[in-house]
Formats: structure tokens, C-alpha cells, sequence
């Protein structure tokens, strides 16, 4: 709790973004297909961990995406944002997302690939908001230092609580289906 607490401290409503750096989103935006189509690709033993990863990464395309269409909407209106082409890779992002991330889930274990998926999304929205659009990460260095050692402790504390949540529970009697229908009649 205290990292997310450190996580807040010194933010401040930065105004208005620049326009669109349009390469720099292009590019981000091809890293994030190749990176989740290599790992849909290349990843045949650990398949469903590998899915989760690039349903993430992908999601997490989408999210900056979105965050510039929203500058193109405030700038062009609704116009702006159908006429955009990063209305098209939000979408293409969001849909192939969503189906590597079902394969996952149908493949392998939930929790492990819902947790992939998750910290990929984070790590891919909150990198594209660095690399894209820039967004400070403190306004001084001795923020970003806390900033950065915030994101660690939260990245640690999830690592430590994810096999706590993934602990099975214990069993618990249960008549078998054929023995609760009989009572039934």
C-alpha cells in the first residue's frame, strides 16, 4: 500500500499533450505486434503463458492507441478520431488482444495467464505513455527515483502475492451429481 501511496505523490495535472508524435506511435505500435506475434509464434511449451503475454502486450497497444485518439478527438472531434488510422490499430489491437488471450485461458491455467496478461498490459501502457507522449515519470530526480522504487515495490509485492492467490483451497465433501439427482426423485 505505501508504494501506491508513493505512487501519487507529486502528481500534478500536466495540461494538455503535444500532438501526436506520429512515428514514434507507429513504431511503438509494430514493436507491440511483433513482440506479441513472436511470442504467439515461437512459444510452443509454454503456450498459454506465452498467449497471455501477447494478449497483454497488445492490450496494452491498444491503450495508447486510445489515449492518442483521444487527442486527435479533442483536436478534430469525432471526424478526426473515424478518419484516423489509429482508430484501426486500436481496434485490430483490442480484437487479436482478446483472442490470444481466450486461446490462453483455454489452454493453460487461468491465474497464471490472467496475471501474464495483466502485468504486460501495464507494462506496455505505462511504457508507451514514456516513449510516445512522454509523460514525466517525476518532475524532479529525486521523484522519479521514488517513482521508480514505487513501481519495483509494487512489481515485487504482486510476485510475492500471486502464488498466495493461485494456493488451492481445501477440498470439501460433495455427493457425487448422481447421488443428488436420486434424492431428487
Amino acid at each position: 500500500a505505501l508504494s501506491l501511496v508513493m505512487l501519487s505523490i507529486g502528481l500534478h495535472n500536466p495540461g494538455r499533450h503535444p500532438p501526436i508524435d506520429a512515428p514514434a506511435l507507429g513504431a511503438f505500435v509494430a514493436a507491440s505486434f511483433a513482440g506479441a506475434g513472436a511470442l504467439a509464434a515461437f512459444a510452443r511449451s509454454w503456450r498459454a503463458h506465452a498467449l497471455g503475454l501477447a494478449g497483454g502486450i497488445l492490450y496494452g497497444c491498444a491503450d495508447t492507441t486510445i489515449k492518442a485518439l483521444t487527442g486527435v478527438a479533442a483536436d478534430h472531434g469525432a471526424v478526426g478520431v473515424i478518419t484516423s488510422p489509429w482508430l484501426a490499430a486500436a481496434v485490430v489491437a483490442t480484437v487479436s488482444a482478446f483472442f490470444a488471450f481466450q486461446r490462453g485461458l483455454q489452454t493453460g491455467r487461468a491465474i497464471p495467464v490472467v496475471v501474464l496478461m495483466t502485468g504486460a498490459t501495464t507494462v506496455v501502457s505505462v511504457s508507451g505513455g514514456f516513449a510516445v507522449f512522454g509523460d514525466p515519470i517525476g518532475r524532479t530526480p529525486a521523484l522519479a527515483t521514488m517513482h521508480v522504487l514505487a513501481f519495483v515495490l509494487v512489481t515485487v509485492a504482486s510476485a510475492l502475492l500471486a502464488p498466495a492467490s493461485h494456493r488451492p483451497e481445501p477440498e470439501t465433501h460433495r455427493p457425487s451429481t448422481a447421488l443428488r439427482l436420486e434424492a431428487l426423485t
